[in-house]
């Protein structure tokens, strides 16, 4: 797969990674013209989709040359390919996206994106073909008996994983063992977690040596602020202690077997227990960053997102500006608010990145008997001008 996110994929970037040697790979293939039949490019969606998802690049030769198609040919051809995805692939793989780029002289590539899917795997039927595909370095096969197996072992096992492995690490937060220490909070704790697919895999999927000179400010607790950092048995931390003159523990920990936790303690306001809206453009901001640090280690989309809020009951939204709250504000009846995971199926862009958030936050506000949040809470609050 293309280390760019869709929407970025330029004529130019093209240009300079097939003049740096682009070639087909693993998560990549190579399509010179459009296919006249169904089968050719759906093999190769199902072997991406099975193993750890890819791009199929039209307009690039078998040697890595940028050919280029007719500009003017591309819709419809897309319009085409999406078709083929609707009636040859079953169950439909309903993420993958495609990206016209032009290139000039009235020449284009089509770039399909297809995520690794989490309902798979996936099978080609259409025109008398059924078949199982599975992706090795650059070779799209059909799977063979064991693999179909394992396959099928696994469908639909990694969320129930992921969501295993989150009440897990929920538990041990709530029982005070944490790789930090965290105060009794009256205010609550809030627990943010992100979660590649293999992270369920019980494998060790990071190395952890050189992660501080790595990612330097990029990775930090929930506020963009830490004045520690150490290395234990399950990952590498960071926390800060101090916050604007109030005691505040928060720490953020990335796990050698490739997940985040980021946990934060809430304030009492006033010996009330309050869910910060002024505090959500930073949450927003922290998760972009932590799936930006994933995606360096290589631990690609889809990602799978929670936010629990811990010793919750009794709680209520504290909004910084009255109109940014203009519905119901019912305290919280549980003691642990589990919010339902969201997932990631690809990078969003930094424009977007706020506005993909909005579901997660929409089920926070549910809880408190709200519709919806208000969508400028997302942003910081420098571009919430008018609003």
């Amino acid at each position: 797969m293309l280390n760019r996110r869709l929407n970025q994929i330029s004529g130019e970037y093209l240009r300079d990674q097939v003049a740096s040697g682009l070639h087909e790979g693993r998560g990549i293939e190579f399509k010179e013209a459009f296919p006249d039949r169904g089968v050719r490019f759906l093999r190769t969606v199902s072997a991406f989709a099975n193993s750890s998802g890819g791009d199929v690049i039209f307009g690039i030769d078998d040697a890595g040359a940028l050919v280029g198609l007719p500009l003017a040919d591309l819709p419809a051809a897309q319009d085409r390919l999406q078709n083929m995805l609707n009636n040859g692939l079953e169950p439909r793989h309903s993420a993958v996206q495609f990206h016209q780029v032009d290139i000039g002289g009235n020449l284009g590539v089509l770039v399909a994106r297809v995520p690794r899917s989490l309902i798979g795997p996936h099978v080609v039927n259409t025109e008398g073909h059924w078949r199982f595909y599975v992706r090795t370095e650059a070779v799209t096969a059909e799977m063979d008996i064991g693999q179909l197996r394992d396959a099928f072992a696994t469908s639909g096992g990694y969320e129930a994983t992921i969501s295993r492995l989150r009440l897990a690490r929920i538990a041990r937060i709530t029982e005070g063992d944490t790789p930090v220490e965290m105060e009794p909070w009256d205010g609550g704790i809030a627990a943010l977690h992100i979660f590649a697919l293999e992270s369920g895999s019980g494998r060790r999927l990071i190395s952890l040596p050189d992660i501080d000179v790595q990612f330097d400010q990029r990775f930090a607790p929930i506020g963009g602020n830490f004045r520690s950092t150490k290395y234990d048995l399950e990952g590498y931390v960071r926390s800060q202690t101090q916050y604007h003159g109030n005691e505040f523990n928060a720490y953020c920990m990335l796990s050698r077997f490739g997940w985040i936790e980021s946990v934060f303690g809430l304030l009492p306001d006033q010996g009330e227990k309050k869910f910060p809206a002024d505090w959500v453009w930073q949450i927003v901001e922290s998760i972009r960053k932590y799936v930006f640090v994933l995606a360096d280690l290589g631990l690609r989309p889809p990602w799978v997102l929670s936010l629990s809020i811990l010793n919750s009951q009794g709680m209520t939204i504290r909004s910084p500006i009255d109109r940014f709250f203009d519905g119901r504000n019912d305290p919280i009846r549980k003691n642990e608010l589990i919010i339902p995971e969201i997932t990631l199926l690809d990078t969003p862009g930094d424009a977007t990145f706020a506005d993909s958030m909005k579901p997660l936050f929409d089920m926070v506000w549910n809880a408190f008997g709200a519709a919806e949040i208000p969508s400028a809470l997302l942003r910081q609050p420098a571009r919430r001008a008018g609003l």
